[in-house]
């Protein structure tokens, strides 16, 4: 009894040797945590990246919107100017015109 714990202990022992061995002698070009970490930076650029178009891409729509909404409102305080001077123009007439037939 006491060989085969003795062979089990030993085997268990130049198991466990042997791994750690193994374990220690990996290439040393091979990291998988440097890859993880260089996939991730590069995720995280492409993600900047398309933020930044869509940022870009929002204040453009914006601007132009601005632009249309800024448009359309000197449309109509033109159209209001338009009106506004045709209705001066359209009392000053008819003052005229009762001027005219007060003075007969």
């Amino acid at each position: 009894m006491k060989r085969i714990l003795r062979a089990l202990t030993a085997a268990l022992a130049f198991t466990a040797f042997a791994g750690s061995v193994l374990a220690a002698d990996q290439p040393t070009g091979y990291s998988p945590t440097g890859e993880l970490l260089k996939k991730e930076q590069d995720l995280k650029a492409k993600v900047q990246k398309k933020e930044g178009e869509a940022t870009e891409k929002a204040m453009k729509k914006e601007s132009e919107i601005k632009s249309k909404k800024q448009l359309q409102e000197d449309k109509l305080k033109a159209k209001q100017k338009k009106a506004d001077d045709l209705k001066k123009m359209k009392e000053q007439g008819k003052k005229d015109i009762n001027d005219l037939t007060n003075i007969k």
